[in-house]
């Protein structure tokens, strides 16, 4: 009966039995946190003002840049959208005349 040096949780084969999951929960928790918390404060300070004027005018230039194309990219999902329940619908009416042709009526 050797007696085991150590707790369960440092044991690397054990490990896996006691870890948790990172849940879509905790990931929306950080990011919230980062964006309504850490962020602001960091903006605040001075060293970090360069880097985000720099980021926020990236972000500003992509936004300027697809502004045109978004409009184009909705309707092009709709059209895709439409086409895909259209088809639906044909073979929805396709098997209920089979259903009925098999019937008889």
């Amino acid at each position: 009966m050797g007696m085991n040096i150590g707790s369960d949780s440092q044991d690397p084969e054990n490990f896996a039995e006691h870890a948790k999951p990172v849940r879509l929960a905790d990931l929306l928790a950080l990011a919230f946190s980062y964006l309504y918390w850490i962020r602001p404060v960091l903006r605040s300070l001075p060293t970090f003002a360069a880097f985000y004027a720099q980021t926020d005018s990236f972000w500003l230039a992509l936004r300027l840049r697809f502004a045109g194309i978004k409009g184009k990219l909705v309707v092009a999902a709709s059209m895709a959208a439409i086409l895909l329940a259209d088809f639906w619908l044909i073979g929805k009416f396709r098997q209920m005349t089979d259903r009925r042709a098999k019937e008889g009526l």
